[in-house]
């Protein structure tokens, strides 16, 4: 025969009174809660001074942009303008004999 144990698990009781639940204070302060995204600035002089940020860089890309568009613009008016100078070049002048 085996003289092996066999091991009954544990249970144990738990007490009413260990389990007393602390009665839960109620405030009188609201707590406003806020849904949504967190803000990115705290104050608004910390938004106004972002947003001025933002418009100046903003007109200063914008300035860039154009400024470029222009350089292009006139390149092409240049290259126009040489084609057509090109062209006239080409034909031949008339030259009319009997100028007397």
């Amino acid at each position: 025969m085996s003289t092996t144990k066999t091991t009954k698990p544990v249970v144990r009781k738990q007490v009413a009174e260990e389990k007393v639940e602390e009665p839960v204070e109620e405030t009188n302060e609201e707590k406003t809660v806020i849904k949504g995204r967190k803000k990115k600035y705290v104050s608004d002089e910390e938004r106004k001074i972002a947003r001025r940020i933002q418009q100046r860089e903003y007109r200063i890309r914008k300035a860039q942009e154009l400024e470029k568009l222009r350089k292009l613009y006139n390149k092409n008016q240049k290259a126009k303008k040489d084609e057509e100078d090109a062209i006239v070049e080409e034909q031949e002048p008339v030259v009319e004999e009997n100028q007397e």
